[in-house]
């Protein structure tokens, strides 16, 4: 005898499996996610140091490093103020970039 479909046991126990798959699935994609955006607020953190340190060597001294003076110097963009995955703004403190969700260098 051929049977014509699948019984409904059978499809709940595929639907199950899949959604197994989906949630490991999506739980490793988010760990990434997470890592990627820590790398780009990371890579943010050093191109403000590279451009303070751009600053203060044309300029022959230091930097107080006032984002809005460096602004206004046209060292770097205002965009460069926050942290590109949040949002929140980065601060100076003590001759670091500071983002106040992923940390420091």
């Amino acid at each position: 005898m051929i049977r014509p479909a699948l019984t409904l046991m059978e499809m709940i126990l595929a639907i199950a499996i899949t959604s197994m798959f989906a949630a490991a699935a999506l739980t490793f994609v988010r760990g990434d996610g997470d890592a990627a955006h820590a790398t780009a607020c990371q890579a943010t953190r050093t191109s403000l140091l590279n451009d303070v340190a751009i600053y203060e060597a044309e300029q022959g001294g230091t930097a107080d490093a006032q984002f809005d003076r460096l602004i206004q110097a046209g060292i770097i963009s205002d965009s460069f103020r926050q942290c590109p995955s949040t949002g929140v703004g980065l601060r100076w403190t003590q001759g670091q970039v500071v983002c106040p969700v992923h940390g420091s260098d």
